[in-house]
C-alpha cells in the first residue's frame, strides 16, 4: 500500500500553488483578515508624497477617498466618523457629503470625508477617531447610536481569538 499516491501528490502540489498565488498576488488583501476592524491603521493607506487614501481592508468598508496628509492651511477638513447611518449610499449623499457641499457652496473651503462603516460600534469608532485625528481635521462629527454594540463585542471576541495559535485559528 503506497502512503502518497499520484493523486495525494497532485491535490498537495495544487495546494501549495494556491498558497503560493494567495501570498504572492493577494497578500494586501489578506493583511488585517482576522482583525475585523480593531487594527488601528486598517484601511488608511499613507503614501510617501503626503497622499492618504481610504480603502476597503482590514475589516474596514470604507468608501474609497484621497486626502493630504496634513490639512491645507486655507481648508477646513471635516470628517464623519460613524457607522450605516451616517454613511448613507455614497460620499455624495452622505452627512459628510452634504455638509462639504453646502460649505462649500457658501465659499468655505471645505473637505469633507467619510470614514463611516456599516456595523461599527463605539469600541471600533474609537480606532477610527484615533487614526482620524493624526490627520489634523477641524471638526469631527461622532455619530454615536447603540444598535452595533452587539456585533461590535461579537468581533471583538473574534479579533481576540485569532490572536492565538489554537489550531481552529
Amino acid at each position: 500500500m503506497r502512503i502518497c499516491s499520484k493523486a495525494f501528490l497532485l491535490f498537495l502540489g495544487v495546494l501549495l500553488a494556491a498558497e503560493l498565488i494567495a501570498r504572492v498576488f493577494f497578500a494586501q488583501t489578506l493583511s488585517g483578515r482576522f482583525d475585523y476592524g480593531y487594527a488601528p491603521r486598517a484601511g488608511f493607506v499613507e503614501h510617501a508624497d503626503g497622499r492618504v487614501d481610504l480603502v476597503r481592508a482590514g475589516g474596514r468598508r470604507f468608501f474609497p477617498q484621497s486626502f493630504t496628509m496634513h490639512r491645507p492651511a486655507d481648508t477646513f477638513r471635516i470628517m464623519v466618523i460613524g457607522d450605516s447611518v451616517p454613511r448613507g449610499k455614497n460620499v455624495a449623499s452622505s452627512y459628510a457629503g452634504q455638509l462639504g457641499t453646502l460649505l462649500n457652496d457658501s465659499g468655505i473651503r471645505t473637505e469633507s470625508l467619510n470614514l463611516c462603516v456599516p456595523g461599527f460600534g463605539a469600541r471600533r469608532k474609537q480606532l477610527v477617531l484615533e487614526q482620524a485625528l493624526k490627520y489634523e481635521p477641524s471638526l469631527i462629527i461622532l455619530h454615536v447610536n447603540g444598535s452595533n454594540e452587539f456585533e461590535d463585542e461579537r468581533e471583538w471576541k473574534r479579533h481576540e481569538e485569532f490572536q492565538s495559535n489554537h489550531p481552529r485559528n
